[in-house]
């Protein structure tokens, strides 16, 4: 027993001390290269959300970035709330912003990837990132990830969530989970052995979702 704990302790102690040194690797990115600009089409799936809403659609009328350069994909899935009507209502008042609501009309139905599926079909831009219902967006946000593409030849971009807890004891050790996950990713990108990525800051071009099939064979 004592033997099974001991080489236990010294195989978690490796892995951490292997995620350390992957952490260590990763470079910050700080640059805004206001010429580098890609075209995005940003898909947004939402089931249910209208306590949300309004903030993410906010945080997008205040991003950092020509109008004309992306395109907003709404895609409802299924939602019994008042979701679709504070998106139109949005959309109605905000003429400039490129912001289309559709509906999960995939054949396989109901569920997330369907409906981004949904959203990739009709996106028009090179570029498609994903994001969440719930999340707020920084007003660099599409300004980074452009400079960041023209800086480096990438077909995929896998970049941070953050995680804004309340005072609760349970949001404090979401938070604390959060966290681990987010250093783990990092280190292990920094491994050259990514084990997962937050697809609410997920980015890569349509031909490369399309070259690999899509979510074929994984869309639950």
């Amino acid at each position: 027993m004592w033997t099974l704990s001991v080489i236990f302790i010294l195989v978690y102690t490796f892995f951490l001390i292997a995620v350390l040194i992957g952490y260590n690797r990763i470079e910050a990115f700080n640059d805004l290269d206001m010429n580098a600009i890609t075209s995005f089409s940003v898909i947004i799936p939402f089931r249910n959300e209208s306590q949300h809403l309004l903030r993410l659609l906010k945080s997008i009328e205040v991003l950092d970035y020509p109008k004309d350069s992306f395109q907003v994909l709404m895609i409802d899935d299924h939602s019994e709330d008042d979701s679709v009507a504070i998106i139109r209502s949005f959309r109605a008042s905000h003429p400039e912003l490129r912001i289309s609501l559709l509906t999960n009309s995939h054949a396989d139905g109901i569920g997330k990837k369907n409906a981004l599926i949904s959203g990739i079909d009709r996106a028009d831009f090179p570029w498609i990132i994903t994001t969440d219902a719930d999340c707020i967006l920084p007003s660099t946000w599409l300004r980074s990830l452009s400079a960041f593409i023209h800086s480096n030849n990438l077909s995929m971009v896998i970049a941070p969530v953050s995680y804004r807890p309340n005072f609760t004891l349970l949001s404090q050790f979401q938070f604390l989970d959060f966290l681990a996950l987010q250093g783990l990713t990092v280190g292990t990108f920094g491994l050259d052995r990514p084990i997962l990525c937050n697809g609410a800051n997920f980015a890569y071009t349509k031909s490369l979702f399309e070259s690999l099939g899509g979510y074929q064979g994984n869309t639950h």
